[in-house]
């Protein structure tokens, strides 16, 4: 009885101490987590002039972005950010909505986020389950993906 005790208090303590637990991990879905502008707080405005970079990075904010920039950082999460013309944009944030007339080159390693533009010249992704969509034609030859799970969608 003594030994059985034992053996059942050892045979605990190795689960335990293993690391043996279920974690239940809910299913992504881009619908739900895509912020809407009228439910962010936070707005900032900024102009941008030829040559300027931008770093964008206030959690559930909405940045509106007048003028040409030389490049856009955004690292924030849950961020809206509308712009006029890009010409890098780079998205280290995650869940992130970007919307810009035109961007020459798009750079995203983070994950679920949509950059949506009148033109985009070029994209290179490494997050995964992020979404491009633009109104002409991105040349193939100019998009780099590793990431998984990412969208094009051309019109």
């Amino acid at each position: 009885m003594k030994r059985t005790a034992i053996v059942t208090l050892f045979a605990a303590s190795a689960l335990v101490l293993s690391g043996c637990v279920t974690v239940v991990v809910p299913e992504n879905d881009r619908d739900d987590t895509t912020p809407v502008a009228e439910d962010l707080d936070n707005r900032t405005e900024l102009s941008c002039s030829p040559g300027e970079e931008v770093l964008l990075n206030s959690p559930s904010t909405l940045y509106t972005i007048s003028g040409p920039c030389d490049e856009v950082t955004v690292e924030g999460t849950d961020l809206i950010v509308r712009a006029e013309q890009v010409d890098t944009l780079v998205v280290r944030g995650d869940r992130n909505l970007i919307e810009a007339e035109s961007i020459d080159a798009v750079e995203i390693s983070g994950q679920d986020n949509t950059v949506t533009a009148g033109e985009i010249d070029a994209v290179d992704i490494a997050g995964d389950r992020n979404a491009i969509r633009s109104d002409e034609r991105i040349n193939d030859g100019d998009i780099d993906v590793s990431g998984n799970d990412n969208q094009f969608d051309e019109r």
